[in-house]
């Protein structure tokens, strides 16, 4: 065995002599038997190969400057020898044959991991996506697996679980390890537990050590998604997430739920009046209100817990409530103390500025209890009919009783009054946004912008939300994100101005919008294809189809192959369906090779067959865009009979579907005995080429046999798909 690999690899040196150095780097990079490890000269020999042009060579020696082995860590030189790698043809000729261009897709997928984390280049997301797309391209699993992620965890991308689930199915079919691991959580994000024991139980299989460690927490997350299908009726291999799509096509209503949010309190903690004071003298009007606010407040404070005159002390106290609240804080174990106080002054039914005062220091006191408050709130406002401070207290009960209709008229009533009271203004906004009133809400939050210092604690929260509430207002307009993003970076470049106490600057506005600023603008997204697996295989499949074409226009038997592998299994054979349980593509390890006995596999033929084998080759979907390749043999000599027998659109029922890698190492569903093919009846009319759909008005003006839904399709089909290798 040893010989003919010696006798292949000189073989295939005197096609290519730059291998000769590639392969001796490797040698001394790995170590072997012959050769110990030596970095510096595993250097040496890759750097002749990359002067030579040669891809895999210019890949090894940006690895070995990257690690800095053998050579100087140059991060620059590293990240220039991937990117000329990954500038080399994706394949090549070696002989008669094409094949990829070892150190290209290898190069791209480093320079998409350097971009997702920003290792020399800064970090950027939609090159890292453009870089991990033409890696999956060019054959790599593991850009396959990384791409999923960002699309399982919308990040960079839009959140979209189908296209994860495409991408590690894809990813585990080439052979990436961590994307079984991937898969049973991302059945987990979609509901489908059944789809999660399935790849978990293969991951055990496979002695993942990590399957194994977190076996009881998965399996804990599967019974429990069970028994919530369980109760949702969810019917047997669905999952929540398809249930939801095929109720809810349409999601606007979910979002504009999630902009419902009334603001948040500040964080408890305690603030600095060293810091404040250095603040107020460097011209900070916010750290001058706090300050003045919290002398008030722990004057006012301090003389109650020494039995002074309650109405001097509630004078104080009351006073700092009313310029700024976020300071008034009091020790747990004097609040008790002072409830009851307040609570004694009220039940006295008194009518002045110590009943006032305590009204409003117990309803800061008691500010959970909103139905309460509210009432307390309406009686105070009989009473103290002037007051304003009781106004926007009721204000803000209302709204987080989401009463925003009497809330935003009480507001009203305060700005009518007071028409730069800063936290009326911004809390109005805040009611009008959660009403849905987007365009008022932005013309609210920007004249808070406009009257408030620009340290206010709530002027980075009111940029955030102007971009929330544009999201839902600019939708239709293609320079929507462009809009957000640019309230993201008001919003951020504001928090530069906060005060110390303020930051970090926490707002769960900011977190929620996050996600649609890391979706890059039109101008900056990525070109996704719609599916990998489905082109490689289209390609591949017509490819094929045009160098038979070929090779017999010329005469020639180079392609014409009338061997096979024996196969290792024999494939039982059921006349009916009856009994057996339907598996979906999805579901199959394409990396085995087994019968999957009492399965049958429900399938359409996709594009043209292949002839001119041992077998005749089809390329098969399902209705979840999922693509494999198909070979029947001993369906006999008749190409048309048989074209017309299996002729795009039409579904079929696979029984035992046997998976079986072919002799180019790439899985496929093979069938011995046509007999275990079942013809539903069941045909997609002038099936689109492209992407599916039945019923098309559209045909090829030259074949006038391929037909399209619309004429995007019809160049997809002619640019992605290569339609003109088939077009005659």
């Amino acid at each position: 065995m040893s010989d003919n690999l010696e006798e292949m690899k000189k073989n295939l040196i005197k096609i290519d002599p730059t291998l000769e150095d590639v392969w001796l780097g490797h040698e001394y990079r790995d170590g072997s038997k012959q050769f110990k490890i030596n970095y510096e000269l595993a250097a040496k020999y890759y750097s002749k190969a990359a002067h030579k042009g040669n891809a895999e060579g210019m890949y090894n020696l940006g690895l070995l400057h990257k690690k800095g082995l053998g050579v100087l860590l140059d991060y620059k030189l590293a990240f220039s020898l991937f990117k000329k790698a990954a500038s080399q043809p994706a394949f090549r000729k070696l002989g008669i044959n094409e094949i990829p261009n070892v150190g290209v897709s290898e190069a791209e997928h480093m320079l998409a991991l350097m971009y997702h984390n920003g290792v020399y280049v800064g970090k950027n997301l939609p090159m890292a996506i453009e870089y991990y797309q033409r890696a999956i391209e060019h054959g790599s699993p593991e850009s396959a697996n990384n791409l999923g992620l960002l699309y399982m965890n919308g990040d960079g991308v839009q959140k979209n679980l189908d296209r994860a689930e495409q991408l590690f199915l894809l990813s585990h079919k080439k052979g990436c390890v961590d994307a079984i691991m991937n898969l049973v959580c991302l059945y987990l994000a979609k509901g489908d537990p059944d789809n999660a024991l399935l790849w978990h139980n293969r991951d055990l299989e496979a002695n993942s050590l990590l399957a194994l460690a977190q076996h009881n927490s998965i399996m804990n997350e599967i019974n429990l998604l069970k028994e919530t299908c369980k109760k949702l009726n969810v019917p047997k291999n669905q999952s929540i997430h398809n249930i939801l799509k095929q109720s809810v096509p349409n999601l606007t209503e979910l979002m504009n739920q999630q902009l419902q949010v009334y603001p948040q309190s500040i964080r408890h903690e305690s603030f600095d009046s060293k810091m404040l004071s250095k603040k107020a003298l460097e011209g900070s009007k916010t750290a001058e209100k706090m300050l003045k606010a919290l002398d008030l407040f722990n004057t006012g404070l301090s003389e109650f817990e020494q039995d002074s005159d309650l109405t001097l002390s509630f004078d104080k106290m009351s006073r700092a409530f009313q310029i700024e609240s976020v300071v008034c804080r009091i020790p747990i174990e004097i609040i008790e103390h002072l409830i009851e106080k307040l609570e004694q002054i009220l039940s006295k039914r008194q009518h002045n500025d110590l009943a006032r005062n305590s009204r409003l220091i117990l309803v800061h006191l008691k500010s959970a209890d909103y139905k309460q408050n509210v009432k307390l709130m309406t009686e105070s406002i009989k009473l103290y009919s002037s007051f304003i401070p009781f106004y926007e207290i009721r204000a803000s009960m209302y709204c987080f009783l989401r009463d925003y209709i009497n809330g935003i008229k009480d507001f009203d009533h305060v700005i009518g009054m007071e028409p730069e009271n800063t936290i009326c203004v911004y809390l109005k906004a805040s009611a009008l946004r959660n009403s849905s009133r987007y365009h008022e809400a932005i013309e609210q939050y920007e004249k808070f912008i406009e009257i408030s210092p620009k340290d206010n604690r709530k002027i980075p929260d009111s940029y955030y939300s102007i971009g929330l509430c544009k999201l839902v207002t600019e939708s239709k307009n293609l320079e929507c994100i462009k809009l957000i993003k640019d309230c993201y970076h008001r919003g951020e470049l504001a928090e530069l101005d906060q005060l110390p106490c303020f930051l970090p600057y926490e707002a769960t506005i900011k977190n929620r919008l996050k996600s649609f600023v890391e979706f890059p603008c039109p101008s900056e997204m990525p070109k996704i294809k719609i599916n990998e697996a489905k082109i490689e295989l289209i390609k591949r499949h017509r490819k094929i189809i045009d160098e038979l074409k070929n090779s017999e226009r010329n005469k020639s038997n180079e392609y014409v192959v009338k061997s096979t592998f024996k196969p290792n299994k024999n494939q039982a054979m059921n006349s009916s369906l009856n009994g057996l349980k339907e598996i979906a593509m999805k579901q199959i390890d394409f990396t085995k090779d087994e019968i999957l006995k009492g399965r049958f596999l429900k399938v359409r033929i996709f594009d043209v067959p292949v002839f001119g084998f041992t077998s005749v080759f089809f390329i098969m979907d399902d209705d979840e865009n999922t693509f494999e390749r198909l070979s029947v043999y001993n369906l006999g000599n008749d190409q048309k009979k048989i074209s017309d027998k299996f002729r795009v659109g039409t579904w079929i029922s696979i029984v035992n579907p046997y998976i079986r890698q072919a002799r180019d190492g790439e899985a496929m569903i093979r069938v011995d005995d046509p007999k275990s093919i079942i013809f539903t009846g069941k045909i997609t009319e002038k099936m689109c080429r492209y992407c599916g759909k039945e019923n098309s008005k559209y045909n090829c003006a030259k074949c006038e046999k391929a037909s399209y839904c619309s004429k995007e399709c019809q160049t997809n089909d002619w640019k992605e798909l290569n339609h003109k290798l088939i077009c005659f």
